[in-house]
């Protein structure tokens, strides 16, 4: 609903169980279960061309939100980090991507009053062990080998947009 991501009510979970068992093979098990939602946020610094900093900036900020869009993302689907600075790189006016980080939060984020998936459910399993705010819940997300991975039972999810990509230009 309005972009951000809601749990299925039971109806439809019953709707989508009574289907399936008329599909499936005998022995087969079926499951319905809601998947863990990892909110997370964007960093990223890019070095513009001079002539028109905040409108490539800005362009920057468009890209990312249409590409972090919930509708573009599948439970278990990845981010390779790699594909973000390209799609920055692409953008007209974009020297260089510079940093690039992203952020896993969770709870109530005090300074916004935003809310985020709860702690049991909405911390990432790979957070760098040093949180990044008094309120324990913003950290840093590990990546291996330029990936931050993802699992079955999760969907890596930026919440807010308008919020939670954040850019800077040098």
């Amino acid at each position: 609903a309005n972009g951000v991501w809601q749990s299925p009510n039971i109806i439809l979970k019953n709707n989508i169980k009574n289907w399936l068992k008329e599909k499936r093979l005998i022995g087969d098990w079926i499951d319905i279960v809601d998947a863990r939602v990892v909110n997370f946020q964007v960093y990223f610094k890019i070095l513009a061309d001079k002539r028109n900093k905040q409108k490539v900036l800005v362009d920057c900020l468009t890209t990312l939100r249409d590409y972090f869009n919930v509708n573009n993302w599948q439970i278990n689907q990845p981010i390779f980090i790699a594909n973000v600075s390209t799609i920055l790189q692409e953008i007209d006016g974009v020297v260089n991507v510079v940093d690039l980080k992203f952020y896993n939060i969770f709870d109530k984020d005090i300074e916004s009053g935003k809310v985020y998936s709860p702690k049991e459910l909405g911390r990432y399993r790979n957070n760098k062990t040093i949180a990044l705010n008094a309120y324990n819940n913003k950290y840093e997300m590990e990546n291996v080998n330029n990936v931050i991975l993802s699992y079955p039972d999760t969907l890596l999810n930026v919440r807010y947009p308008e919020l939670d990509i954040i850019g800077a230009v040098v």
